[in-house]
């Protein structure tokens, strides 16, 4: 009966009989599962036994003709990845007991079975299950021992080679690695190496391995084999994550191709072996073959500019998952990106969103709108649209408004900076925003990569193309400047009330004007008025208050047709204020920078920098220009300067396209001074000179002619 069912249920059943106690008719059978062992396991082959005991003081008789009968039951084998037994779970092998007659399991009786089934997993991550699937027909004591979870603990090495690129011009290393390295003894194996025509193999390097050397490996013709012993008596541990040697080859051709390095047994057999308490365990294991991808590399250049041609440095330039800054003169370049592939090209950069916006660009908006002046490119248009709503409207003009005096520091667009394709040709220039004009470059074809993509840059808000406009940059340059003096108004307000007066030292039109004033402590700003600029309100200032103290930030703009004409003495704004001190009009100005330049725009759209100055701050000379001389001048000229008081001069010079070349930074006396500037490596052509002492700007045209022009 026995060799019947070992025949029939392709297991072998090995019953040890020890007959415990006597059955009695009010007693039960109760099988429990309490044992699994594994006798073999690779990843193709798994035997396995487990043991059922009767624990209960009846015989478990499983006896029956059908698969149907009650006296029926199946033990299965599961993996699973928790101790519960659901759909998830993977079935390994099953064996049906009373299928057949079976000698009855009396109590106390163990009954083993061992099964054989091939799966291939990945079983470092499962459990055994095993379960007595219907042993709810079975008369027992207790269904709780019907199921018993033990985890899987089998040796087991994975060997694998990554998968690298690999450039013709250079030399190639492939990591080999050993994941499972506990306590091992030895092993041996072979790999195949790449195509000979395509790859040179130099060496074996790198090795990490102890004990392991360069006379343990050795290559075959087109195979490479590696026999390694541990010199630990109790076996070697490595770390799956460092590599145990590298192999090194060098390309032979520049060509986009991949190949394969496969561990197999052609050169040596794959043995791997551990130490046991009682000798060797042989281990099973798992390959994971390398590849090396020969790529052909191509180069990758372009500009990032204004539309006026000026370069923008540091934007972000991103090709495929490649990154890289454009240096100072705009200028991107990639020179190892993959060949034989479409290209996408995109830019982008951050900062302040006050970064180029004045007063200048709300006029020039303003402008627009009314058809007065419309905003001559496209690049503009788009980048008056500051509430990315693709509609210019004055909802535009109140937000950068706002912004300037400080009420929002962002804009609703999500961008700062837009960066649009050169080559891209706008369908409508004078409505662009009802295009979808691309942000993005496409090269389709792999070849005219090394043509590579302009991109033309706009600031979101600066139509004025200055984007140098707040002190979050270096000032932009201006004409000259104007005095605006600061007095306070004997008639109006008594006590803690007083009223502050802007005066105008000179006559002047007026577009617009933006004013930041720090304030002192102690100092509350009621309003603003002006006898002068129409259309002043509570809408055109505000009190912005920061961690270094408040600042009155003013953005006013003509609202009538023609420009608005300010006169010597005329009090442009009065600042009603309230306060406990004593104050005096120099008093309430400290003399911290503000969020925006002080600029004034006139009727013909040049910007002036306003000086505050009190009665008792102001100078009882003028700084000023005297001379440049000589103007045209070649190997040198002199900057001459009447200095009304001690302190810090700075000038600096610039060329026609807005670059810095020359500076100069000194403590000088009042009086004349002389400043001499060396000319005779410069280009020829314009330039202008822009000097400062304190918060006034000057401005003076020069120009450097070549050597053989003055013979």
């Amino acid at each position: 009966m026995k060799k019947n069912m070992y025949q029939i249920l392709g297991a072998i059943c090995l019953i040890f009989t020890n007959l415990l106690s006597a059955q009695s008719p009010d007693s039960c059978a109760d099988l429990a599962l309490i044992q699994l062992n594994v006798i073999e396991f690779t990843p193709t082959d798994q035997t396995i036994s487990f043991h059922l005991k009767n624990i209960g003081t009846q015989a478990a008789d499983l006896q029956g003709p059908t698969l149907n009968l009650d006296d029926n039951a199946m033990v299965s084998i599961y993996f699973s990845k928790d101790s519960i037994l659901d759909q998830t779970d993977v079935l390994h092998s099953k064996v049906t007991l009373g299928e057949f007659p079976l000698n009855p399991i009396a109590a106390g009786e163990t009954f083993t079975i061992v099964s054989s089934n091939p799966l291939s997993l990945n079983f470092n991550d499962y459990h055994f299950l095993i379960a007595i699937a219907n042993a709810d027909f079975l008369p027992e004591c207790s269904k709780e021992n019907n199921v018993l979870v033990t985890p899987l603990d089998i040796p087991y090495i994975r060997l694998s080679m990554p998968s690298v690129d690999a450039d013709p011009s250079s030399q190639v290393a492939i990591p080999v690695y050993a994941s499972g390295f506990t306590k091992m003894l030895g092993m041996q194996f072979s790999i195949q190496m790449p195509d000979a025509s395509l790859f040179h193999f130099d060496s074996v390097g790198a090795i990490r391995l102890p004990g392991l050397s360069g006379q343990d490996i050795a290559a075959q013709d087109d195979h490479l084999g590696l026999i390694w012993l541990s010199d630990e008596q109790n076996g070697t541990t490595w770390s799956g994550e460092n590599a145990l040697f590298y192999l090194y080859f060098t390309p032979l051709v520049a060509a986009d191709t991949c190949v394969s390095l496969n561990f197999d047994g052609e050169f040596l057999p794959i043995e791997l072996y551990r130490a046991k308490s009682n000798g060797l365990q042989a281990i099973p294991y798992g390959l994971e073959a390398g590849t090396i991808c020969l790529r052909a590399f191509n180069e990758c250049s372009g500009l990032v500019h204004l539309e006026n041609g000026k370069p923008i440095a540091n934007a972000l330039v991103q090709l495929n998952g490649f990154e890289t800054l454009t240096d100072a003169n705009g200028r991107y370049h990639f020179d190892h990106i993959p060949n034989g592939e479409d290209y996408t090209i995109q830019v982008s950069k951050g900062g302040d969103y006050l970064n180029g916006i004045s007063i200048a660009d709300i006029i020039a908006i303003k402008q627009h709108l009314l058809e007065i002046l419309p905003l001559d490119s496209p690049y503009k248009i788009i980048a008056a649209d500051v509430s990315d709503d693709h509609h210019l409207s004055v909802i535009d003009l109140v937000l950068i408004k706002r912004l300037m005096l400080g009420v929002i520091d962002t804009l609703p667009n999500l961008y700062v900076w837009k960066f649009i394709p050169e080559s891209y040709v706008f369908e409508h220039p004078d409505a662009p925003l009802a295009e979808d004009y691309p942000m993005i470059a496409q090269i389709l074809d792999p070849a005219k990569v090394e043509e590579g993509v302009n991109f033309i840059g706009l600031k979101i808000g600066d139509v004025t193309l200055d984007a140098r406009r707040n002190l979050q940059e270096q000032p932009v340059e201006v004409r000259e400047s104007i005095t605006l003096q600061a007095e306070l108004d004997p008639n109006a307000g008594t006590g803690e009330f007083k009223t502050i007066n802007l005066v105008a030292m000179k006559d002047q039109d007026l577009e617009g004007m933006q004013l930041s004033l720090p304030l002192n402590p102690g100092f509350e700003v009621l309003d603003v008025k002006s006898d002068v600029l129409g259309g002043l309100d509570d809408q055109e200032y505000y009190v912005r208050k920061t961690a270094s103290g408040n600042e009155l930030n003013i953005v006013w703009v003509n609202k009538s047709a023609t420009s608005t004409n300010v006169h010597n003495g005329d009090a442009v704004l009065r600042i009603h204020i309230r306060t406990n001190a004593e104050a005096a009009a120099q008093d309430l100005f400290s003399s911290k920078e503000g969020r925006l330049l002080n600029l004034i725009q006139d009727g013909q759209n040049d910007s002036y920098a306003v000086q505050i100055e009190t009665r008792a701050s102001a100078p009882h000379q003028v700084f000023e220009i005297k001379s440049i001389a000589p103007n045209p001048a070649s190997y040198y000229t002199l900057i001459k300067l009447d200095i009304p008081q001690d302190g810090d001069l700075e000038i600096k010079i610039y060329d026609m396209a807005g670059r810095n070349v020359w500076s100069y930074h000194e403590r000088r006396e009042v009086g004349l001074q002389q400043i001499l500037v060396p000319l005779s490596s410069w280009s020829a052509g314009g330039y202008v000179a822009q000097c400062r002492m304190g918060a006034t700007y000057l401005s003076e045209q020069f120009i450097k002619v070549s050597n053989e022009t003055l013979r």
